[in-house]
């Protein structure tokens, strides 16, 4: 059995959902979750005006809506979704269809952006399977997301040029400015992405090789590795987080940054983090958002420059180990039994290498940011932008008093520079 027969045998939802055969030759399918989008015209259409892609392309709509959810709401969907039918069915491009699944009355305690993203992606991987396809690859979008017409090329060429590659984030950037919100959303917007950047750099600056962007919308990822992780997980907020935090645990993930896609700053409550809620709340406060103190990427550091000598450690290295650490790693580790963790990464690693892959993957993205959050009794947060002036000062780089967008467009000049 293929890998992708196998997955769906064990971890698919439901059966098959389009009824159309796919092209022989589909190698591209995007996956976009929509519930009460009335503006996915723009998302489509940014879509549909790319640039031809060297293999067939299918945009799979997920139209979905909670058990329980208001009279208003599930007509709402239902009428879009057939407009969406009329209006794509038919689209005259030889190499892109569009098919539109009807996902209502989802149950409630799963019903989200990712039971949708996962309804989508598993009948994206039928509709590999139907085709033949073994080297598919699906694409990650959002209802309220843009993206620049070279898109599809770009992407397949960072595929082949990369073939280890198990997925890559894409490069993402919100807008800054522009007549469709009030100023104020902008404002929260360069807040936010700041400290996405912020984050991501402070992160990077502890030498973990594993660290990337989590933006539901700006990823894509072979067929088989989707499978082979265990396909797309039912949160109702973070889905994107867990399941790319399994590929970056391979350390066999990128970054394209050779085209952009464009997030909407819209403000809204339907998760409960990621830039709707972050927008929202700046918009209701007026404050500038906080972000985690400069001082505590360092405490990381420190431990993994030193996690290498706990390769076959003896009680003697390993306290000398923790006595290199701050206190507060130093309790983070004993309340995460850091002690039982060491002994069993040595029980099945054979050499150094191998003994700091498996403490790496302990040691990720996720267990990261808990660490991040211990740290905040001791080392509180600050704002934004002043956290960004310091991480960058560390290095060398002085800012002055410049403001948010300022400090963003350098954080975004600096990464897609150090990262091609």
């Amino acid at each position: 059995m293929s890998i992708a027969g196998n997955y769906l045998k064990r971890f698919a939802d439901g059966s098959r959902l389009i009824n159309g055969e796919p092209a022989e030759n589909l190698k591209y399918i995007v996956v976009i979750p929509a519930y009460n989008e009335s503006g996915l015209y723009r998302s489509l259409d940014s879509l549909f005006h790319t640039h031809p892609a060297d293999a067939p392309i299918e945009i799979l709509v997920v139209v979905n809506w909670a058990e329980g959810a208001p009279v208003q709401v599930k007509e709402l969907n239902t009428s879009l979704y057939h407009e969406y039918r009329r209006r794509y069915g038919n689209a005259e491009r030889s190499d892109m269809r569009f098919h539109f699944i009807l996902a209502g009355d989802l149950p409630r305690r799963f019903a989200g952006a990712g039971l949708a993203r996962k309804i989508g992606m598993d009948e994206a991987i039928r509709r590999f399977e139907a085709a033949g396809t073994r080297d598919g690859i699906l694409f990650s979008f959002d209802a309220d997301t843009l993206c620049e017409p070279g898109y599809f090329a770009a992407i397949a060429g960072h595929f082949n040029t990369h073939p280890d590659t198990s997925g890559c984030t894409i490069w993402f950037e919100h807008p800054l400015s522009g007549t469709e919100f009030k100023a104020g959303v902008y404002r929260a917007v360069t807040y936010y992405e700041l400290h996405m950047r912020y984050y991501l750099r402070g992160l990077r600056s502890t030498g973990h090789p594993n660290v990337y962007h989590t933006v539901g919308s700006a990823f894509a990822v072979r067929a088989g590795d989707y499978c082979r992780q265990g396909g797309m997980n039912r949160k109702k907020a973070g889905e994107d987080f867990y399941f790319l935090q399994k590929l970056f645990d391979t350390g066999q993930f990128s970054e394209c940054n050779t085209t952009t896609v464009f997030p909407s700053p819209r403000p809204s409550d339907r998760v409960i983090f990621g830039t709707g809620p972050a927008v929202s709340e700046y918009l209701s406060s007026h404050r500038e958002p906080l972000s985690f103190n400069p001082q505590s990427f360092g405490f990381i550091r420190t431990f993994l420059d030193r996690a290498g000598n706990l390769y076959k450690a003896d009680e003697k290295d390993y306290d000398h180990f923790l006595s290199e650490q701050h206190t507060i790693m130093r309790e983070f580790l004993r309340d995460n039994n850091f002690r039982i963790v060491v002994n069993e990464i040595n029980g099945n690693a054979s050499t150094p290498e191998s003994f700091m892959k498996r403490l790496l993957r302990w040691f990720n993205m996720f267990r990261m940011l808990k660490f991040l959050n211990h740290c905040k009794r001791d080392f509180p947060q600050i704002p934004v932008t002043e956290a960004s002036r310091k991480l960058l000062l560390n290095e060398g780089i002085e800012t002055g008093t410049v403001e948010a967008e300022e400090l963003l467009v350098l954080y975004r000049k600096l990464e897609r520079g150090n990262r091609p």
